[in-house]
C-alpha cells in the first residue's frame, strides 16, 4: 500500500458525506467531530477521508493548516484502519489553537473510542 494520500482515498461527494454522516458512527473528541462508515466496497477495500473545516475554526491559513495535520494523519495510521472504513472528520473551533500534537493525540483518542483501528498503531493511543 502506497504511503501517499491519492484520489481513491479521498471522499469527494456530497453524497458520500451525506451517506457518512446518516448511517455512520459519531465520535467525538475537544477538537474533532468524526463519522465512521463502514463502505460495502469488497473489489478493493480502501480507508477514505473526507474533511470539513467551516470558517468558524478559523481564517483559510488556519483552515489549511488543520485540514494538512488531519491528512497527514491518516496518511500515517491508514494502514492500522479497518478496511473499507469511510470516515469524515470535522474540526472544532477551538482546534485553530491546538498545537500539531495535540490534534493528533485527540484525533488517535476518537479513532480509538470508535473502534476504527484494525490494529492499533504504536504510540500517541490514549
Amino acid at each position: 500500500m502506497s504511503a501517499s494520500f491519492d484520489r481513491q482515498a479521498r471522499l469527494k461527494k456530497r453524497s458520500e458525506f451525506d451517506r457518512t454522516y446518516r448511517q455512520g458512527r459519531r465520535a467525538g473528541g475537544r477538537f474533532f467531530l468524526c463519522f465512521f462508515l463502514q463502505s460495502g466496497e469488497v473489489v478493493m477495500p480502501r480507508c477514505r477521508l473526507g474533511l470539513s473545516v467551516s470558517r468558524k475554526v478559523g481564517g483559510a491559513v488556519v483552515r489549511n493548516r488543520i485540514k494538512r495535520v488531519v491528512r497527514e494523519f491518516f496518511r500515517q495510521r491508514r494502514a492500522f484502519l479497518r478496511p473499507g472504513l469511510d470516515v469524515v472528520v470535522n474540526a472544532r473551533p477551538v482546534a485553530a489553537q491546538a498545537a500539531t500534537r495535540d490534534l493528533w493525540r485527540d484525533l488517535d483518542a476518537v479513532f480509538h473510542r470508535a473502534g476504527a483501528w484494525e490494529r492499533a498503531p504504536a504510540g500517541l493511543t490514549a
